[in-house]
C-alpha cells in the first residue's frame, strides 16, 4: 500500500535488538523495514527515514538527512547494529525524540514527526518508557508501536503508542509473519500524517474563529483524498 500522493514527513525506525531476538530474527526486521520503506516517496523534500537500534545503549544507524533516496536508504538500513543485551526502550524513545528529529539530524520544522518501533519484549523500566512516549507524543510525535510474539507486554505497547491505539498498534505472532503486515504499517504511517494535517487544519480554523462544522465535511473529504 503506497501514500496515494507525494507526502512530507519525517520518519524514524527503533528497533529493539535485545537478548531477547536472534541475529536472524534482527535480519528479518532489517528486511522488514526495507520492504516497509519501499512504500514511500523518499526525497529530501519529501519523506525523510532515521533508523536506530537499541539495547542497554542506543546505536544509531542513520539520520534523517543522510539518504535522500530508496535504493541508497535500503543499502544504509544493513548497517544497523545487533547488540543482544536489555531493553532500554526508554533511552531509546528519548533519543530519538530529543536527537534523531533534531534539526542537527535532519528534522525539519512543521513537518510530520513519525516514530516506528518494533519490539518482541517488555521494557526494563515500564514507568520510564510510558513517561519518555508521553513527552514524545506532547511534543506532537506520533508513535506507531509493532509488537512481536507473546513476550509483549500489550498494555505497555498501547501506552507508548499514540492515541488511538487501534491505529497505531500493531500485534504479529511471529518474526516469520512481518511480511504479512507490511502494508498494514505503511498505511498507518500514512496516518499519521493525516492525523497532522487534520489538526493543523483544525487549528487553522479556530484560530480564524470560523465554524468547524461548516468546513469539516471539505476538509475530511480533501485529507482522505491526497492519502
Amino acid at each position: 500500500m503506497k501514500c496515494k500522493r507525494k507526502l512530507v514527513a519525517d520518519i524514524v525506525f527503533v528497533l529493539d535488538s535485545s537478548a531477547g531476538i536472534h541475529k536472524k530474527q534482527f535480519q528479518k526486521q532489517l528486511q522488514f523495514v526495507e520492504d516497509v520503506v519501499d512504500q514511500f516517496p523518499i526525497s529530501t523534500n519529501e519523506i525523510r527515514v532515521g533508523l536506530l537500534t537499541y539495547s542497554y545503549h542506543v546505536y544509531p544507524a542513520f539520520n534523517l538527512s543522510t539518504f535522500n533516496s530508496v535504493t541508497s536508504l535500503r543499502r544504509g538500513i544493513q548497517w544497523a547494529k545487533y547488540a543482544g543485551q536489555g531493553t532500554f526502550t526508554a533511552q531509546a524513545i528519548e533519543y530519538t525524540r530529543e536527537v534523531m528529529f533534531s534539526n542537527e539530524s535532519g528534522g525539519r520544522q512543521n513537518v510530520p514527526e513519525i516514530m516506528i518501533i518494533i519490539t518482541d519484549g517488555i521494557s526494563e523500566n515500564q514507568t520510564a518508557t510510558t513517561s519518555e512516549a508521553k513527552t514524545a507524543k506532547l511534543k506532537g510525535i506520533k508513535i506507531i508501536v509493532v509488537g512481536i510474539g507473546n513476550g509483549v507486554d500489550k498494555k505497555e505497547l498501547q501506552t507508548i503508542s499514540s492515541d488511538p491505539s487501534s491505529k497505531f498498534m500493531i500485534n504479529v505472532n511471529s518474526y516469520g509473519k512481518l511480511d504479512t503486515i507490511m502494508d498494514m504499517l505503511a498505511g498507518k504511517a500514512c496516518t499519521g500524517i493525516l492525523f497532522y494535517i487534520y489538526h493543523t487544519y483544525i487549528w487553522y480554523i479556530r484560530t480564524r474563529t470560523v465554524e468547524l462544522s461548516e468546513h469539516f465535511a471539505f476538509i475530511f473529504g480533501y485529507l482522505c483524498s491526497i492519502l
